[in-house]
């Protein structure tokens, strides 16, 4: 199920629950409201905004809904239902409305750990903070980051209240995130992060949060956030979280106590948030500390192989890589065979990222699959079905990532000598239809390889447009291909192609009616599409 449909999926079970309990008299929970205050926002949240035509339409709708807020905000706001329809409006709300509920929203400790009117908040603090970003910093804007400052400020200098709190601790990690600028990039105050930092490094211990997932996602989004104000400050606080919550005193780390570190998913996923976010002397202490000479069996654990990836992605040094490619490029039977093929996609995209081993790694990877000498597509084949009769996803990503090396020749040799029926199979497939795009945008992959590959598909064209998967790949050899080996693809099409949905977008796309028509035509007016296209590139 894609994104949309899930939204559209949840947005009807929440009108089919709300219509329900509006039978029975049962308003939602939280603070009571009248039933006809609550048939007229269940009126609105039935209606859908994308259906509006202009961004002023929106607007007037969300401002003309919001005024029946007036002098109620807090109420309503804690409403369960009324505060899903607030959050809905808010980010279309005017400059006035949006100051009544700033006005509105004072008592922070009461809102900040309510239910319902935690989320209202929350919300306004990312409206505040992209209304202020958007129009600068004049007198009235201002009032926006003020309060969003207050927030913050009253969120951390109450944290050690708040942070086992699940409403409050996540308006804290929404202040951290708008403070540093995380997804803007336009930080409203580095100083508050930055002192949050200081201070909570003075705590007598943080040996907790690796056994609580509230502090430990608190502590998470800090770190992202500290590596956006202060690099070395970042550093210094992983250096205290590494000694306080996975370093021992007196205590020799053996396998099995790293392995229990991954036991608890707060741990894990804070030692992940270091890990992504350590430079220098603090990724080699991290690396030699708790992860060399145990990689392979690390690699091996459901638990702990995402943080591998991790170590694996954050490696910038190419020392540590070849001292990682070590242990583990004679292990790849092993972490195949434990199903974990995502560190070899990591450990793949890192040779190509410090240019380094990709020989050593293809060796490795032959003799795991025992396609040392393989013919006839087999290590292809084995890369891409271990999991049975459907196109395994890391399989496919590591091919992909294999066609980015600087020499795939052997990887393309074996991609082209499967059997045509078979490859068809394969790019019909959702997760491996993708490897078209990697092959044909590969820098390292030679023109004479890509027109193997169109040239390959000769007979095949009509049966993969008809196919929404096939279709992608067309369109990729399509590209790369030349005038030729266009008139190649067009040859096999025909006007039946249009009764499914993919075969009629690329029969526009591909001018097939002009084709039919006149091939004279369609050929010059392709010459003119490539030209046109070059000059924009060269200009």
């Amino acid at each position: 199920m894609d994104k949309k449909s899930r939204k559209r999926k949840q947005k009807r079970s929440l009108l089919g629950q709300a219509r329900k309990y509006g039978r029975k008299g049962q308003y939602g929970r939280g603070t009571h409201v009248g039933e006809d205050v609550y048939q007229y926002f269940l009126k609105i949240y039935e209606m859908k905004l994308e259906e509006f035509e202009t961004e002023e339409e929106k607007i007037t709708f969300a401002n003309n809904a919001l005024k029946e807020t007036e002098d109620q905000e807090v109420h309503l706001s804690s409403n369960q239902f009324v505060s899903r329809v607030i959050e809905k409006l808010l980010p279309f709300s005017n400059d006035d409305i949006l100051f009544k509920f700033v006005s509105s929203f004072s008592d922070l400790r009461i809102l900040s750990t309510d239910n319902y009117a935690s989320h209202v908040l929350q919300t306004l603090i990312k409206v505040c903070a992209s209304r202020f970003r958007e129009k600068g910093e004049s007198s009235d804007e201002s009032k926006y980051c003020e309060y969003v400052k207050r927030v913050s400020l009253f969120i951390f200098n109450n944290l050690e209240e708040f942070i086992e709190d699940p409403y409050a601790n996540q308006i804290g990690r929404c202040c951290l995130q708008e403070c540093s600028g995380n997804e803007s990039n336009k930080p409203l105050s580095s100083e508050i992060v930055d002192n949050l930092a200081l201070r909570i490094m003075k705590w007598p211990t943080l040996d907790f949060v690796t056994n609580n997932e509230l502090a430990s996602g608190f502590m998470q989004v800090l770190l992202t956030s500290l590596s956006k104000t202060d690099l070395k400050l970042t550093q210094k606080l992983i250096k205290k979280l590494l000694n306080e919550c996975f370093l021992i005193e007196d205590v020799k780390l053996e396998n099995t106590d790293v392995e229990n570190i991954f036991s608890s998913m707060a741990a894990t996923r804070l030692l992940e948030a270091m890990i992504e976010v350590s430079t220098g002397k603090r990724y080699t202490q991290i690396l030699s500390m708790l992860f060399l000479s145990r990689l392979t069996l690390l690699s091996c654990n459901k638990k702990c192989f995402i943080c591998i990836q991790k170590l694996i992605s954050s490696c910038q040094d190419l020392s540590e890589l070849k001292l990682i490619n070590v242990e583990l490029i004679p292990n790849f039977e092993k972490l195949i065979s434990a199903g974990n093929l995502g560190v070899l996609v990591e450990m793949a995209k890192a040779c190509i990222r410090l240019k380094s081993s990709e020989g050593e790694f293809l060796k490795g990877l032959k003799e795991a699959l025992k396609a040392e000498h393989s013919s006839n597509g087999e290590l292809v084949l084995k890369l891409l079905f271990l999991s049975g009769d459907t196109v395994n996803k890391n399989g496919s990503l590591l091919l992909q990532t294999l066609f980015q090396f600087k020499k795939p020749i052997s990887i393309v040799e074996n991609l082209l000598s499967v059997d045509t029926n078979k490859l068809k199979e394969i790019f019909l497939d959702p997760k491996g239809s993708y490897i078209v795009d990697a092959y044909v945008s590969s820098k390292t992959i030679g023109e004479k390889s890509r027109d193997r590959l169109i040239h390959k598909f000769k007979g095949h064209y009509k049966d993969l447009v008809l196919d929404k998967f096939g279709s992608r790949v067309v369109e990729a050899l399509w590209s790369r291909a030349s005038l030729k080996e266009k008139h190649l693809i067009m040859s096999e099409l025909d006007r039946s192609i249009c009764r499914t949905v993919p075969g009629s977008i690329i029969a526009s796309k591909f001018r097939l009616d002009l084709y039919l028509y006149d091939k004279t035509k369609w050929a010059n007016s392709e010459t003119k599409s490539v030209v046109k296209i070059f000059s924009e590139i060269v200009a």
